[in-house]
């Protein structure tokens, strides 16, 4: 009985004693070329991997494209952001300052017045103090003159006696 080839792997065959590699390879109808079937589907496999690895990484540069805007955005906002705190902060700086400036202000402005205001209370005392002296020099003044008119008076009184006296005695002597 004749045996057939047996399969000894994908592509060997035992045909007797002797292990054949299977032939793949097929004519072309038009040209009569051999074609190597393996080779034809080993370039379509590798080209189809290719393909596919292709959109793969397609896919995958679109998704780091928009990771990458993403990124991008979130990086313009942060920077917003800090330019809004920073702004926010500077603003807060400046009311603090000003705030400040204005109590400050106000302070020395109600320091100022209170020392203008002791220095006046001081002025107006002194001022009463000279007045009552001065008062109490005219009082003296005016008493000092009445006392010199009365003097006066009386010394005229007293020479216009002694004139009356004598023209008496005088009179009388004669």
């Amino acid at each position: 009985m004749a045996e057939g080839p047996t399969l000894l792997n994908n592509h060997c065959w035992v045909r007797g004693n002797r292990i054949e590699e299977e032939r793949s390879t097929i004519r072309c109808p038009q040209c009569g070329a051999k074609i190597d079937v393996n080779d034809v589907i080993y370039h379509h496999e590798t080209h189809l991997k290719e393909d596919k690895f292709d959109a793969y990484l397609e896919r995958e540069k679109r998704k780091l494209g928009a990771e990458c805007l993403r990124l991008e955005e979130e990086k313009r906002s942060i920077e917003k952001e800090k330019e809004r705190v920073k702004e926010a902060v500077n603003r807060g700086i400046r009311d603090g300052i000003a705030k400040e400036r204005k109590r400050l202000t106000n302070q020395l402005r109600k320091e100022l017045q209170d020392e203008i205001s002791a220095q006046m209370t001081s002025m107006q005392e002194e001022l009463n103090r000279k007045s009552e002296q001065l008062k109490a020099f005219n009082e003296a003044r005016s008493e000092t003159e009445r006392l010199k008119r009365e003097e006066k008076l009386e010394r005229t009184v007293q020479a216009k006696e002694v004139a009356s006296q004598m023209d008496c005695e005088l009179n009388e002597t004669d």
